[in-house]
């Protein structure tokens, strides 16, 4: 069932529910759901609790030339953590695997190329490895990006690359990377609705689809 959907109550009465996209409400009702219509709910689900908020932010020119503003770190961790949420997904819940393998994964398939082609350092560490190491684990762990941060305006380039201590450090321009995450999320759900039954993509988002938000594991 998804929003708007009727059902039939008594005397022939057609009784509209909508779905609230909170899991703990609406998980007796996923259960009879389709997987077209657990599609549809997911895509609601993230865009109510992520991509909404984040837009906001990123419209409301909060982090707009204002270097010192706590919105730079809830916008940079929440894009790092959604980015590791998606690869679950893409991961058949990650079995075996770790948080870092579940990031990579999105990263990699559905988001700028940059990001795993493009390396920095004596040890050519790629652009996604520092994402996950320095600002995902960073701000995480504790509260700052461990080397690099972020710069530039709605208009300016993806990434620098500065010289710091003695070490390249990966600068991320916020606005870019949260373009980058939106436009992997509509990608992914593209090819998720064009899978066929038995793809791996597809059969992998039910299984982590149940787990989650049916089964709350």
């Amino acid at each position: 069932m998804t929003k708007g959907q009727t059902e039939k109550g008594g005397a022939g009465m057609t009784v509209e529910k909508k779905f609230s996209y909170w899991a703990d409400e609406d998980r007796d009702r996923l259960r009879c759901c389709d997987p077209d219509q657990k599609i549809n709910w997911f895509k609601e689900r993230v865009q109510m609790v992520l991509i909404r908020p984040l837009e906001h932010i990123v419209t409301s020119d909060i982090m707009l030339g204002r270097p010192n503003s706590s919105a730079l770190l809830i916008v940079g961790v929440a894009i790092c953590c959604a980015i590791e949420a998606m690869g679950r997904f893409i991961l058949n819940g990650r079995p075996d695997r770790e948080n870092k393998d579940c990031f990579k994964a999105f990263a990699h398939k559905y988001m700028s190329p940059d990001l795993e082609l493009k390396r920095i350092g004596r040890r050519r560490t790629s652009y996604s490895t520092l994402l996950w190491r320095d600002f995902r684990n960073g701000i995480a762990h504790g509260f700052t990006v461990k080397h690099g941060g972020f710069f530039g305006s709605k208009v300016g380039p993806y990434f620098n690359v500065d010289r710091v201590d003695g070490r390249d450090v990966l600068k991320v321009n916020p606005y870019r990377f949260y373009a980058d995450f939106r436009q992997g999320f509509d990608k992914y759900l593209r090819a998720l609705r064009n899978a066929g039954t038995n793809d791996p993509l597809r059969v992998n988002f039910l299984h982590t689809f149940d787990e989650i938000f049916i089964e709350g594991r």
